[in-house]
């Protein structure tokens, strides 16, 4: 299946100015799917990559090196999950903090990274709320059903997603990333390439798309 690659070039943004700042951020859209498969986010020296549902798939680092893991020793919420990267440390949240929180990574080295709670709108109990300084943000409870529980924005990007208000082939399809403008096929085009990505637009020299298969 293809995939859009998304991807975001923000050293220089204005808003992303100090340390723990977003340096690059890579969207992934499957080519006939309403929603953005992963981002993947650069932050100082760390790699996040995150999913459509707010969760942590994996994390790295630019440096890499050798790999450790938590035991038994450190307790259930640890055990058996990524302890270091070379000299990075991964710390997780334990029993005593949020059940929403409980074994989901606390911080990267110096980066912290939290979660939205029970006392949240049930749209993002659990899922990411910052990851350092860079807040991320889901549609609630509140907006149009077809958006609820999807990305939102992350830092000062928005996205945004086709409603019933449009037609059938791009309902709750990714309509906007950013200053990014994403199109698709439609009922009066090729009956095989209805749905799928049509054209990407907006491209700048700080956020660009390309496509990859």
């Amino acid at each position: 299946m293809k995939t859009i690659l998304l991807f975001f070039a923000l050293i220089n943004s204005g808003l992303f100015c100090n340390a723990q700042a977003i340096a690059k951020a890579d969207f992934r859209i499957p080519d006939n799917a309403a929603t953005i498969k992963s981002v993947t986010l650069l932050i100082a020296d760390v790699t996040v990559e995150i999913n459509a549902g707010g969760e942590i798939n994996n994390v790295n680092t630019i440096t890499g090196g050798n790999i450790d893991y938590y035991n038994n020793f450190d307790g259930a919420e640890k055990s058996g999950k990524i302890k270091s990267i070379g000299t990075t440390t991964v710390d997780y949240y334990n029993r005593f903090d949020d059940a929403e929180k409980s074994g989901k990574i606390k911080s990267i080295g110096s980066i912290s990274i939290d979660y939205y709670t029970r006392f949240d709108d049930r749209q993002k109990v659990g899922k990411l709320k910052s990851i350092g300084p860079n807040k991320i943000d889901y549609y609630n409870s509140f907006d149009d059903n077809i958006k609820m529980g999807k990305l939102k924005t992350i830092g000062n990007v928005n996205i945004d997603y086709f409603t019933a208000f449009d037609s059938n082939e791009k309902i709750g399809k990714v309509k906007s990333i950013g200053t990014i403008t994403v199109d698709y096929f439609s009922i009066f085009d090729d009956s095989g390439k209805v749905g799928k990505i049509k054209s990407i637009t907006g491209n700048t020299a700080t956020i660009y798309a390309t496509i990859q298969n």
